[in-house]
């Protein structure tokens, strides 16, 4: 129809430093309380495995990956994502996230670029200003070839220890 507005759905998302704008189409669900169990030599990023609906899934520090932090504070939240690129391999992941997602509807009204925007991550696509707030737009491929760099190491079994930040 002539006149209609798109519209996508999605959560602003805090990180430590950063926010993330993640259309709903990705999200599955925000849980808490967990705790990763550490994989042995997993890099940094990697926080280790969570125990979601009897999945084991692989759990990412977005900031550390990305070369936005060198250290963040352990946290016991995570946004549990679908995975777009290798659904067979690794068809969910997490990404470790601080305060409270809010949901916000993503339209030509309430977002645009952030002009001279400096991107400082290969995980960020661009930065976006959303109804005030600014936020980074998720590499998902870049993030998912990344943790797929790793399938050797989270598909072995977890240690016995909880991931240390």
């Amino acid at each position: 129809m002539a006149g209609e507005q798109r519209q996508i759905r999605g959560l602003i998302v805090p990180l430590e430093g950063i926010n993330l704008a993640v259309p709903d189409s990705v999200i599955l669900q925000i849980v808490t309380a967990l705790k990763p169990v550490a994989y042995k030599d997993a890099p940094r990023w990697l926080l280790g495995s969570l125990d979601w609906q009897k999945r084991r899934l692989p759990a990412m520090a977005f900031e550390i990956a990305g070369g936005l932090r060198h250290t963040i504070e352990a946290g016991g939240r995570f946004l549990v994502m679908k995975s777009i690129r290798d659904i067979e391999r690794m068809p969910f992941y997490a990404l470790q996230i601080f305060g409270m997602p809010h949901p916000v509807i993503f339209n030509s009204d309430n977002i645009s670029a952030v002009e001279n925007a400096v991107i400082n991550s290969p995980l960020v696509i661009n930065q976006v200003l959303v109804k005030g707030e600014i936020a980074g737009i998720p590499n998902l491929d870049a993030i998912e070839e990344m943790l797929m760099s790793q399938y050797g190491v989270f598909t072995q079994e977890s240690t016995a220890s909880s991931a240390e930040v």
